[in-house]
């Protein structure tokens, strides 16, 4: 390959691409595969910008307003004496963070 005079895109040279992809064609899928999400993340950052961005707090205040939700919920359950709706949803809540949390120990091994 001839090294033309190109300018980069988005600051990764054509040549650089064209080694990237050609080195991913000769890695085994279970390597490309085990990326890290920081490394993904980066990834979106670099290719997209602030879009990524916008995406990643987007979810994050969407989680905690629903928590904030799931709290008022629960008090109210308590107080109108309804026990059993009110710890099925903290037990919800439980299994749903183990199970969260058990995914982020996996993809990061």
């Amino acid at each position: 390959m001839s090294d033309l005079k190109i300018q980069p895109v988005n600051g990764v040279s054509v040549k650089e691409s064209v080694i990237e992809r050609e080195t991913d064609r000769d890695t085994p899928k279970s390597k490309l595969n085990r990326r890290s999400t920081l490394q993904t993340f980066e990834d979106g950052v670099k290719r997209y910008g602030s879009l990524s961005h916008l995406s990643l707090y987007t979810g994050a205040t969407l989680s905690f307003i629903d928590i904030i939700f799931d709290i008022l919920m629960i008090q109210e359950y308590y107080e109108t004496k309804q026990t059993a709706f009110a710890n099925a949803t903290i037990c919800c809540i439980v299994v749903s963070l183990l199970f969260q949390f058990i995914l982020v120990l996996v993809q990061n091994r």
